[in-house]
């Protein structure tokens, strides 16, 4: 386990991760190389109907993208939620949440890098309510472990 992420004090059990994506995203990939290089252990599946591991964890359209993430405590991480933050919702979950998402696929997230191109986010903390603001990321460094 990277070092950095023994620093957020999380039990090494919460970051084995099954991640659900199309067989054929790239993006995705990206994403998984991300977690693994910062100390998650991850297993991919790639469902014949994507739409329907949304409807089983609930996960309304606005807060989807192209995977989803699920740890073995059930707390959700949709699409490319930078490592940073997952560990730190893994080392204090908020009251009442159920997990993080970054909507769509902004620009600059991990999996979605490009050149010189970043598009601010935000974070969104995924509750029985209304998402609620998580981390607002407007440059790249602040995605870093």
């Amino acid at each position: 386990m990277p070092a950095k992420v023994a620093d957020y004090g999380v039990d090494p059990a919460q970051l084995a991760m099954t991640v659900y994506k199309d067989a054929s995203c790239g993006c995705c990939s990206g994403w998984v190389d991300h977690a693994e290089d910062n100390g998650f252990t991850i297993t991919t599946e790639h469902p014949e109907a994507l739409h329907e591991v949304w409807e089983r964890h609930d996960i309304p359209l606005d807060m989807q993208s192209c995977h989803l993430s699920l740890n073995s405590d059930g707390e959700v991480f949709v699409g490319h939620v930078p490592a940073r933050f997952v560990l730190k919702y893994l080392a204090d979950p908020p009251q009442g949440a159920r997990g993080l998402s970054v909507p769509a696929m902004p620009v600059g997230t991990p999996g979605m890098e490009q050149e010189a191109e970043f598009d601010p986010y935000e974070v969104m903390l995924l509750t029985d309510g209304e998402p609620k603001v998580f981390a607002d990321v407007r440059k790249a460094s602040q995605q870093r472990v």
